[in-house]
């Protein structure tokens, strides 16, 4: 009885890359050349799109933007926030307050947003605010410091408008992409008290340390107050962005893909005449008492053999690319005289990569198990050879 570690021995021995046919060993480089490409191409292209992601991410996704928690009677007791605050990577939780109004400068009238918070926390990035002072968010309007900014708001139950004019304290960057486009006014809590009669908390401003965390605190709100309390987080304001992102991730995978699967088509076809330049040796390999599923395995094992090959240089020559993005983009902008990447659309003028080693290695096993089974019709075709036929020509 021949153990499999002789089969083994024979998948190596009589490998397509030892063959003396030319067109043989051809046909098996141009293989592991196509996986090479196909997994070097398809890790380093979804490196790159998850690294813009990122960045579109980070530029987007503000703290105050990353969870607001609504209650559906207005109420937010006390033990709420410490709630909240205890739940794993919260690291802020305050109350906030909204409402809209014009602003008049230069004989315009523009839509403000007013904005503030009853209890700012360094995790927001909120500046002290004076009492009678307001900040603006970037929008093209020219005060000077200490300037009086007059703001028109609608009053309940009042056909008169209310004339407020709080003092500019400066500009404000950051809030200019959480009010959907509006200039922004950001006033202290007791400002805000004097403005309007009725101060209501619009709802709580959730901070975290990992940006995926707020599903799982809308989940906790959701099973322990069962709709008292509701959520409301980044992936929600901004779904249908991120779901355009993984649609193309998706389609570019497809399309990288067949870059792999030309490469399989040339592993068949090499195989395929590899069995038949072999008729000889699988003949006596039979008569000698190697059954055909063993056979079959020595040709599984040069199919597996191959792929590994052009996987593990794959792999390498992705982790290369990733490496040197950021160098050969810019070797690229300098032939080509312009930019390649727009830091008004990304965020960023480099390149980024986030090379997932999860997403390396799944793509790395995909495209060996690919070869694997690419190599099954070739390795039955070789089982199926009959030494009588062939030995008797011999």
């Amino acid at each position: 009885m021949i153990s499999w570690s002789i089969t083994c021995f024979l998948g190596r021995k009589l490998s397509a890359l030892a063959s003396e046919n030319r067109f043989i060993v051809l046909s098996t480089r141009l293989a592991i050349l196509g996986i090479v490409l196909g997994v070097s191409t398809l890790i380093t292209v979804l490196a790159v799109m998850r690294g813009f992601e990122n960045e579109i991410r980070q530029s987007l996704v503000g703290p105050f933007d990353q969870l607001h928690v609504f209650a559906f009677n207005d109420y937010y007791p006390d033990s709420l926030y410490e709630e909240i605050q205890s739940l794993p990577h919260v690291t802020a939780v305050t109350g906030y307050a909204k409402s809209y109004g014009l602003i008049r400068s230069s004989k315009r009238y523009i839509p403000l947003e007013i904005l503030t918070f009853e209890s700012p926390d360094v995790a927001l990035d909120v500046p002290d605010v004076d009492l009678g002072g307001v900040y603006l968010s970037s929008s093209g309007m020219y005060f000077s410091q200490g300037d009086e900014v007059n703001i028109i708001l609608p009053q309940k139950d009042r056909l008169r408008p209310k004339v407020v004019s709080p003092k500019y304290l400066g500009e404000y960057q950051h809030y200019g992409k959480a009010s959907k486009g509006l200039m922004t006014a950001l006033v202290s809590f007791k400002t805000y008290q004097e403005m309007h009669r009725d101060t209501i908390l619009s709802g709580l401003v959730v901070t975290v340390d990992d940006l995926y965390a707020t599903a799982d605190v809308k989940a906790y709100l959701m099973d322990r107050y069962h709709g008292l309390y509701q959520g409301f987080d980044w992936k929600d304001k901004y779904q249908p962005m991120f779901s355009a992102l993984r649609m193309q991730r998706l389609l570019m995978v497809f399309i990288l893909s067949m870059i792999t699967l030309v490469a399989l088509f040339s592993l068949v076809s090499g195989l395929v005449m590899l069995t038949a330049d072999r008729r000889c040796e699988i003949a006596l390999l039979r008569t000698m008492g190697l059954s055909r599923v063993k056979i079959a395995g020595v040709f599984m094992i040069q199919g597996g053999l191959i792929s590994f090959i052009g996987v593990i240089m794959g792999v390498i020559l992705a982790v290369v690319l990733c490496y040197f993005a950021q160098d050969i983009a810019s070797l690229l902008e300098s032939v080509l005289g312009y930019a390649l990447i727009d830091e008004r659309i990304y965020g960023t003028s480099k390149l980024p990569t986030a090379l997932d080693v999860e997403l390396a290695m799944s793509v790395a096993i995909i495209a060996w198990v690919s070869g694997l089974l690419a190599s099954f019709y070739p390795s039955v075709r070789a089982s199926k050879v009959e030494p009588a036929e062939v030995l008797r020509y011999v």
